[in-house]
């Protein structure tokens, strides 16, 4: 029995490296240099459209799953079709013995499984997060709250129990 081993592509490895690094780098600067002026803008903003804003907020943070779960679909297909795992013309990142046969078929069918679950998962959480704000929607449970305990971060703090037994 001989193993057939795909070599790596030492190109393609560095080009996806490179690119991790990318996405880290600009996705560490968005958050750093946009969470301050997103949260003074969210401070601005009256209830209703507060409500508006973090909804769409969170409904992009659930469908930003659904572009991985579609890759794991059509990678998992491949395979299937192929019998074939890596899938003829697949690049490697390090040396991979080719699998063949049902084991393939039943990796390739595992990350089909695993990216229709990640696309469900993404509309469950989508759905049951628009559920709960318009839940709140109609009413504002903070209209009597003081601005500095409804936010866990602000600065303005509330006055501790040793200072408020002082006065």
């Amino acid at each position: 029995m001989e193993l057939e081993v795909i070599k790596t592509d030492k190109q393609y490895r560095t080009r996806l490296f490179a690119a991790y690094a990318i996405c880290i780098v600009v996705i560490s600067l968005a958050i750093g240099l946009g969470v301050r002026p997103f949260r003074a803008y969210m401070d601005r903003l009256a209830f209703p459209a507060l409500m508006n804003v973090s909804e769409i907020v969170v409904m992009c943070a659930m469908f930003v799953f659904v572009g991985p779960a579609c890759y794991l679909i059509v990678i998992g297909r491949r395979i299937i079709s192929s019998q074939r795992m890596p899938y003829p013309g697949q690049k490697v990142i390090h040396d991979t013995r080719v699998i063949t046969g049902k084991r393939a078929v039943l990796r390739g069918r595992l990350l089909l499984f695993l990216g229709i679950f990640g696309i469900c998962i993404a509309l469950a959480g989508a759905a049951r997060s628009h559920y709960l704000i318009e839940r709140f929607r109609h009413f504002n449970p903070f209209e009597n709250w003081k601005k500095g305990s409804r936010i866990a971060w602000s600065n303005e703090r509330p006055p501790s129990a040793a200072t408020a037994t002082r006065r």
